[in-house]
């Protein structure tokens, strides 16, 4: 795998030490780290790519998979792709989504097993 800078979740920022270095994402948790972010990905952000990721909401490209009722299927296959295609991932175990139409949010959680061991994941 290449080198990724770890970002913390709660910020989206890198993750900076005290002396100043920026750490680095290894093992499992780097592993996490890609799946996070391939899953968070909307279809057109990533100039280089623009077919990958999922289609969360409507863009020019696609329709996205947030403004339709009872899109949970819909959403776990994508969600299940964009797992498996991910570097260090060996088994996709468990996918839960849960859309909660009154607070408008989205809880995903996957068990993933990774060449480092399992890996839980709350998105």
């Amino acid at each position: 795998m290449s080198l990724d800078f770890k970002i913390d979740y709660t910020t989206g920022d890198m993750v900076v030490n005290a002396d100043g270095t920026v750490e680095e994402a290894t093992g499992k948790d780097e592993v996490v780290q890609r799946i996070r972010t391939r899953i968070a990905k909307q279809v057109g952000e990533w100039r280089y790519n623009l077919a990958s990721g999922i289609s969360w909401m409507d863009n020019d490209i696609t329709d996205g998979i947030l403004g339709l009722r009872n899109a949970e299927g819909i959403a776990r296959q994508y969600i299940v792709n964009e797992t498996k295609e991910t570097d260090g991932v060996t088994a996709v175990n468990v996918v839960q989504v849960r859309f909660d139409t009154a607070t408008r949010n989205l809880t995903i959680q996957l068990s993933v097993d990774t060449v480092f061991g399992n890996a839980i994941i709350t998105i």
